[in-house]
């Protein structure tokens, strides 16, 4: 972060916000937007029913929530950016992930900051797999090649992807493909 001039970080639901946390959200209505500053403080802003799963993290995670009523969400973004002093600064965001909702909040909120794209910060940080992770990929590689040599022997032209999950012994199978 250093080095590329960033200052915080900061993740909708997603990819991301799972890597740095192991936490899961989904994306609702209602924002929630991680912050990751860097001194490794972590913040988050979200609906006060979703404090819950900040609790039981193993990471220290201060959270800084809101109400039902969409008035109240500028002024968590506001209270955790002067909490966490990154108001004025340059933030990073994820352009491909980042909903005009939470980014918008975020600008109203901040507007002495500059947000810039943190894609190659992110990757770089991504790239770095501990053991679980390996032994994990390694494990989805071995299932996909297995599924694979499994469906080889058979002629499928002008078969739809349903009949190749039926014949994988995964009836469902052709449902990912509906959309």
């Amino acid at each position: 972060m250093t080095a590329s001039g960033i200052e915080a970080l900061v993740f909708n639901p997603g990819p991301s916000l799972y890597y740095f946390t192991g936490l899961e959200f989904h994306l609702s209505e209602r924002p929630i937007l991680l912050i990751l500053t860097q001194s490794c403080e972590f913040g988050i802003v979200l609906p006060e029913l979703e404090l819950g799963k900040v609790a039981a993290s193993i990471l220290t995670i201060k959270g800084y929530t809101y109400s039902d009523d969409p008035t109240s969400w500028a002024n968590a973004f506001q209270w955790a950016s002067a909490d966490m002093n990154i108001s004025g600064r340059t933030i990073g965001i994820e352009p491909s992930r980042l909903r005009v909702l939470e980014y918008r909040i975020l600008e109203n909120s901040m507007k002495e900051s500059l947000f810039v794209s943190s894609e190659s910060v992110i990757s770089k940080c991504r790239i770095i797999k501990d053991d679980d992770e390996i032994m994990a990929m390694r494990k989805a590689a071995e299932i996909a090649e297995k599924a694979l040599l499994q469906l080889l022997p058979g002629q499928w032209e002008g078969r739809a992807e349903k009949d190749i999950g039926i014949r994988a012994g995964h009836p469902s199978f052709g449902e990912w493909f509906r959309y």
